[in-house]
C-alpha cells in the first residue's frame, strides 16, 4: 500500500541494490522515507507550492554503495518535486514505485507537472554515471497525462554477489 509523506524523522539511509526474495535486507520504503522528508522540508522552506509524495516500494535491498543510491534517489525525487510544484489546478504529486522481477529491480520516480513544466531536460550525465556504477541504467519518458517519469533499472544478479 502506498504511503504519502509530508514530514517524518530524518535519518541518513544506506545505498542499496536489490536482494533475492529469500534474503533479508533493508526496506527500500525505509530508505526513501527520510530522503522524502528532507526534500519536502527544504521545498517548504524555499516557499514552493505543496507537493505530496507517495511511496509504493515494498521491496528489500542489500547494502552496497551507501553514497551512490542515496545520492541518485535524492536527486531524482528533488527534481520531481520541483517539477510537480509547477502543476496548475492539478494535484501536485510525486509517485515513487518499485517493482522487482526475477532479473531486475525498477524504481520509478514520476511527477504530475503540467506539460510545459514536465520536461526535466533528459537524464543528467552525473546521475546516469551513478546508475552505471550501481550496475544499472536510467530511462526517461513523458507521461500521457502530463509529467515525467524516470526509472532506475538495477540487475538482481549483481545483488547476490554483494549481499552480506
Amino acid at each position: 500500500m502506498p504511503r504519502s509523506h509530508r514530514k517524518g524523522p530524518v535519518d541518513a539511509g544506506p545505498d542499496l541494490l536489490p536482494l533475492r526474495s529469500a534474503e533479508a535486507g533493508i526496506s527500500l520504503q525505509s530508505l526513501l522515507a527520510p530522503l522524502v522528508h528532507t526534500i519536502l522540508t527544504e521545498h517548504e522552506d524555499l516557499g514552493r507550492a505543496d507537493v505530496t509524495v507517495s511511496i509504493d516500494a515494498e521491496v528489500n535491498v542489500a547494502p552496497a554503495s551507501v553514497a551512490g543510491l542515496t545520492e541518485l534517489l535524492a536527486a531524482l525525487v528533488a527534481t520531481a518535486c520541483e517539477a510537480a510544484a509547477t502543476a496548475a489546478e492539478r494535484r501536485r504529486e510525486v509517485v515513487i514505485t518499485a517493482v522487482q522481477t526475477a532479473t531486475t529491480l525498477e524504481i520509478e520516480v514520476a511527477d504530475s507537472a503540467t506539460p510545459s513544466g514536465s520536461d526535466r531536460g533528459g537524464i543528467d550525465a552525473r546521475l546516469e554515471s551513478i546508475a552505471r556504477r550501481l550496475g544499472g541504467h536510467l530511462d526517461h519518458c513523458h507521461c500521457p497525462d502530463g509529467g515525467t517519469a524516470v526509472t532506475l533499472h538495477l540487475p538482481r544478479r549483481r545483488a547476490g554477489s554483494l549481499a552480506a
